[in-house]
């Protein structure tokens, strides 16, 4: 299955086992944060994936894609990045759920990780990329400007599984 989105990326999700043990993959609009403040996407483009498998003993394995492009009329306010994720779950064995990342900034690629964060102290609620702190040997969230200036045409995708249970 392949999605056409907005006519500029055509987005094929990972095969294999979907919601409930099928080989489907759910849809989803991912919310997307600067520090407090919401993205404007304008003409960019942010899609997510996501399938639950059902394991014996009633929790879920959730597998998550997303694939955001940087558009001209894209606006990111100040602050650390943060993405929504697709189901209202609770997210169980958080230290083991790290996932991979790619960015491509103007042909400059980055490898970065993706983590589950937590909002206000008592659940799991949204991920945060991570990229190369440049000059350095260390890593921190994505904001405008971290790992470079994020202007129209930069793509980022990132995809994490985790185990969760119903809240």
């Amino acid at each position: 299955m392949t999605f056409a989105i907005k006519g500029r990326l055509n987005l094929t999700p990972p095969s294999g086992g979907g919601s409930g043990g099928g080989t489907d993959w759910d849809t989803y609009t991912p919310d997307w944060t600067a520090g407090a403040s919401a993205v404007t996407i304008g003409d960019g483009v942010i899609e997510g994936f996501y399938r639950l498998q059902t394991n014996p003993n009633g929790t879920y394995t959730v597998d998550v894609a997303v694939w955001v492009y940087i558009g001209s009329t894209t606006s990111i306010p100040g602050g650390d990045w943060q993405f929504s994720m697709p189901t209202a779950t609770l997210v169980i064995g958080v230290s083991s759920s790290v996932g991979s990342a790619l960015m491509n900034l103007g042909g400059n690629i980055y490898a970065g990780v993706v983590t589950i964060g937590d909002v206000g102290g008592w659940g799991f609620e949204y991920f945060t990329v991570y990229a190369p702190v440049l000059g350095t040997q260390r890593v921190a969230p994505l904001a405008n400007g971290q790992p470079e200036t994020w202007s129209s045409g930069s793509i980022l995708q990132f995809a994490i599984r985790y185990h969760a249970a119903h809240e």
